[in-house]
């Protein structure tokens, strides 16, 4: 049994605490753009269209709330991003301390089990909404708004929580990005697979891989789903790699291909195809992969779409969940998509993100959800320190992992794989010595 818990974790950890952005210097075959940053910045959207803003008074310590409406280019085009800025007396410089950004126009409504669709386009006519889709997994609608301004979805929102007799709760479709880190200049290095030291490295800062492959490659038996941009598995290190089941749920169609990259670094740090002559070895090189789009040409989503991701794994044979994500808002139907995950016995990896901030302070979601089936992981270096710009917490955060190891290749940029760093605790130990390969 000590063989099969050691390969399931070595296939745990070749999932990313969040994905390198490899430099622009390497260059690709074919007509596949390069990986870009999200073209908006982070949960602000400060470059895209401001169509309505609102400030607060500042208080004593030079803060205020900014509320914006914003037009971008996403599936859900309508922004109200709220946050709390810091303004120098002196200077006049402002700083963001937090953002939250959700769907201007929109409400997810968790329903009593007894009401049916009618009744849920009954309650959206009343309000003056229309249902836009039913959620997978809950009696939970989406609903949506033609007509809006900053003040459309509070009041949307106190207008719905009023009907108690059917509602259970209310919430907004809040916006989450794929978890980035900085560009990193040495190309090529794969010591997070076996470090052998030298200059600015310590010496077996790796995930011993070359040792455990004399143990196991992986089993095809294993389906793991990344929930990101979607997967190109025409990159022949991902040939034959996928599960066949996949699902688009930005353009709500089966054919998840990934068209800003993000995801297909993911899934080749997971499972390049090894021994095999070419390009780069994934940790489980014979593992499956269930590619769940739900992050768009920009690198953003939505909760609607994530939430029907993690139920479509659950009921479609996913073992293990990636979600190299960040900057969702907390959102009570998904963590209740997540409790159903975890009483399935489903594994769910997520990056700490990439703000170089403490989770036990100011959360990230989704990785700072409860759930004792999820594994938050932290960036590592190569010389076995924290990562600058990696979020931590002593509480929050499981484990460390190698995030600055990347290799160009192909059609996509692949980093080679993460290993669990020592010195966190587990405070899911148990669970995860039940898991078998």
């Amino acid at each position: 049994m000590k063989t099969s818990r050691r390969v399931m974790f070595l296939i745990v950890s070749a999932v990313i605490a969040g994905s390198q952005l490899p430099g622009q210097q390497v260059s690709r075959q074919g007509n596949v753009p390069p990986l870009q940053r999200p073209s908006y910045s982070n949960a602000e959207f400060a470059d895209a269209q401001e169509l309505q803003r609102r400030e607060s008074s500042i208080d004593a310590q030079g803060k205020f709330t900014r509320i914006r409406l914003v037009k971008t280019d996403l599936k859900y085009p309508f922004v109200r991003v709220e946050s709390t800025v810091a303004r120098n007396a002196v200077t006049r410089a402002e700083a963001a301390l937090s953002a939250v950004s959700v769907v201007a126009n929109q409400a997810l409504v968790l329903f009593r089990q007894e009401v049916d669709r009618g009744q849920a386009e009954q309650l959206a006519s009343d309000v003056g909404a229309k249902v836009r889709k039913k959620l997978l997994g809950q009696n939970a609608y989406l609903l949506e708004k033609a007509e809006f301004d900053l003040d459309t979805l509070p009041e949307l929102m106190q207008a719905i929580a009023a009907r108690k007799d059917i509602v259970m709760s209310v919430e907004p479709n809040g916006i989450g990005c794929a978890a980035l880190t900085p560009n990193d200049a040495r190309f090529g290095e794969q010591w997070s697979l076996n470090n052998l030291g030298g200059t600015g490295k310590t010496t077996d800062a790796d995930i011993d891989a070359p040792e455990a492959w004399d143990i196991n490659t992986g089993a095809s038996s294993v389906i793991v789903a990344v929930i990101d941009t979607g997967v190109d598995f025409g990159h022949p290190d991902l040939s034959g790699a996928s599960s066949g089941n996949g699902w688009d749920f930005v353009n709500n169609d089966n054919d998840p291909t990934d068209d800003y990259f993000h995801g297909t670094h993911v899934a080749g740090i997971l499972g390049a195809r090894g021994n095999n002559g070419i390009g780069i070895a994934g940790v489980a090189w014979n593992c499956r992969i269930m590619a769940l789009k739900v992050l768009d040409s920009t690198g953003h989503g939505s909760v609607d779409d994530l939430n029907d991701a993690l139920d479509y794994a659950r009921t479609h044979g996913a073992q293990i969940i990636n979600m190299s994500l960040q900057d969702y808002p907390q959102s009570a139907l998904v963590s209740a998509t997540l409790d159903a995950l975890q009483t399935a016995g489903v594994l769910v990896v997520c990056a700490a993100g990439n703000h170089g901030s403490d989770n036990d302070v100011s959360p990230n979601y989704p990785s700072s959800y409860p759930q004792l089936n999820i594994i938050s992981v932290a960036s590592s270096t190569d010389d076995d320190e924290l990562a600058s710009y990696s979020n931590f917490g002593l509480n929050s955060v499981d484990v460390a992992a190698p995030d600055r190891a990347s290799l160009a290749q192909c059609r996509s940029f692949m980093l080679t794989s993460t290993k669990r760093r020592t010195g966190h605790q587990w405070r899911r130990r148990t669970w995860l010595g039940s898991l078998r390969c």
